[in-house]
């Protein structure tokens, strides 16, 4: 009698749905056990930004003079750079530095397929635009095997995750998809508990 309307309404709908009553209990009980150590865990990450061309010309190396895409030779003293490969004091006293060099990654970038990245910190390693943390066999001894975005306890752990993601979570989820059109919502929400749960290895 002293039950919340809120209570009462949920009540009733456990009581009108032993499908969803029977998925709910079972979500209490799984609550009420002990933590279960998983085969794969997802790796941190970092988003490092976009990749930028290379923009450096290194003002201590041997061609610290930038000029279109390219690097050159400083002008001696008493001459002016055209931008590109003259440089000239006047009309008739002008010579060429020689041809450039390509440009060069920041001092604080590192070049990942031809293109310039902020560094990632330590321990992680970069991948275009995010830093994924490495599988530190270290520190975390039972997930050493790396899996791209995950680590694993084993190569086996990786193989079946992988599966699971690319394969098995795409089934489960057109089976969400047809429960829910036919009105089937109890098993929809059931369908996706299960291809969720599958996807992130819980």
């Amino acid at each position: 009698a002293g039950q919340s309307a809120d209570a009462r309404t949920l009540d009733s709908i456990l009581e009108e749905n032993p499908i969803l009553e029977r998925a709910y209990g079972a979500f209490l009980a799984r609550l009420d056990q002990p933590y279960e150590v998983q085969e794969v865990c997802w790796k941190r990450s970092i988003p490092r930004g976009r990749g930028l061309g290379r923009s450096r010309c290194d003002p201590d190396g041997d061609f610290p003079d930038p000029g279109g895409a390219l690097c050159y030779r400083a002008c001696r003293e008493g001459y002016t750079s055209d931008g590109v490969t003259l440089c000239w004091r006047n009309l008739f006293d002008v010579y060429s530095r020689g041809a450039g060099v390509p440009r060069s990654c920041q001092a604080d970038e590192v070049e990942e397929s031809s293109l310039c990245y902020k560094r990632c910190p330590e321990g992680y390693v970069g991948v275009g635009p995010v830093c994924w943390q490495l599988c530190d066999k270290g520190q975390y001894p039972f997930y050493a095997v790396d899996g791209g975005a995950i680590c694993c306890s084993s190569a086996e752990a990786c193989g079946r995750q992988i599966f699971e993601m690319a394969i098995i979570f795409p089934a489960n989820w057109a089976r969400v998809i047809a429960s829910g059109m036919s009105g089937n919502y109890v098993g929809a929400i059931i369908d996706a508990k299960r291809a969720v749960d599958g996807a992130l290895a819980f």
